[in-house]
């Protein structure tokens, strides 16, 4: 498992490296991710935007919730507190946010530069208990690459 989470790990950073436009950049990503995993149903990129995650780019179902403000749902509770969240079975967890009624588990992985949140990874899978700790830490890597490549926005301020 460790030499698939490495070779796709050295895939999604040759994308990474390769593209220029960072909306396709966010694609490749995304693809390269749920091709390499027959676990993951479901790749998504929402990114924040002020206090609301905005749905970048996906593969799988279509989902309504393309705006999820902070901290609702797994995908606002893991923005917020900065931290990766994995959830083993969605219906026992309060604050999931039902997108499908074939998703049993899900794990979201914030995308963070100097600590500040740029948006989050987000997988869903058909399986319960799909995720764990080596697909965390392989995420949190792909996470790392995006926030590297990620445009810098200069914040405006009023004089």
């Amino acid at each position: 498992m460790k030499a698939k989470y490495e070779k796709l790990l050295k895939t999604i950073s040759e994308t990474i490296s390769a593209n220029t436009i960072w909306r396709y950049t966010l694609n490749d990503v995304v693809f390269d991710l749920k091709n390499g995993n027959s676990r993951y149903d479901w790749v998504g990129i929402y990114l924040l935007d002020g206090n609301t995650l905005r749905l970048e780019t996906f593969l799988g179902h279509p989902t309504e919730h393309t705006l999820i403000d902070l901290p609702k749902g797994v995908c606002g509770e893991s923005a917020h507190t900065k931290k990766s969240m994995i959830v083993d079975d969605v219906t026992s967890c309060d604050n999931y946010i039902s997108c499908s009624l074939y998703v049993k588990s899900e794990i979201v992985i914030p995308i963070l530069r100097n600590n500040e949140v740029l948006g989050v990874i987000d997988i869903d899978s058909h399986t319960k208990a799909a995720f764990t700790n080596a697909d965390q830490t392989f995420l949190e890597k792909v996470a790392s690459l995006i926030a590297d490549k990620a445009p810098f926005v200069q914040k405006q301020t009023h004089l």
